[in-house]
């Protein structure tokens, strides 16, 4: 099977980082800004869309909602069990795990990269602010230091992302 897309696809759809590292590594970034640019329609194989993740992705133009998936798919997969002091277990995750994933999820939009459809511009331009909110919030959480490494409990962190909202900012 052959999947006939444009770049702008591969961006709007959050699967942009990965086919930049997958398919276009070697590429200098003058010349992927062109390919951006020029937006180009293409056929990608049905092996490379799945090693992407763009078989499993729907589109939406909730930049902060997928943004929010992000960060929970990161606590889900990242976080551990740990006897706490008063002996109960507890989930925790490292606070340079979470910050270090947040802003990696910028690189899922290029920088220069300006859609056709204006709500997802906006909600692209509301990331910075919300991805700041973020990373403010999680400093701010009383930690615990779990073999050299300050952790954060799960259930903060889980308040923090519930409570942003794209609509605030």
């Amino acid at each position: 099977m052959e999947i006939k897309l444009r770049y702008s696809d591969l961006i709007e759809r959050m699967v942009w980082d990965k086919y930049r590292y997958f398919i276009l590594d070697g590429m200098t970034k003058e010349e992927v800004d062109e390919l951006i640019q020029k937006n180009e329609e293409f056929i990608i194989n049905e092996k490379d869309a799945y090693v992407i993740g763009l078989l499993n992705t729907l589109y939406t133009e909730e930049v902060v909602y997928k943004y929010k998936q992000h960060l929970r798919e990161i606590i889900e997969n990242k976080s551990f069990n740990y006897d706490d002091v008063d002996n109960k277990v507890r989930k925790y995750i490292t606070r340079k795990i979470l910050l270090t994933n947040a802003n990696k999820f910028k690189n899922k939009i290029p920088s220069s990269y300006t859609s056709k459809n204006n709500e997802f511009n906006k909600q692209k331009d509301m990331l910075i602010d919300v991805n700041n909110f973020f990373i403010e919030e999680v400093k701010k959480l009383e930690y615990t230091i779990i073999q050299d490494w300050p952790c954060v409990k799960y259930g903060q962190v889980k308040k923090i992302i519930n409570r942003i909202n794209s609509y605030d900012f």
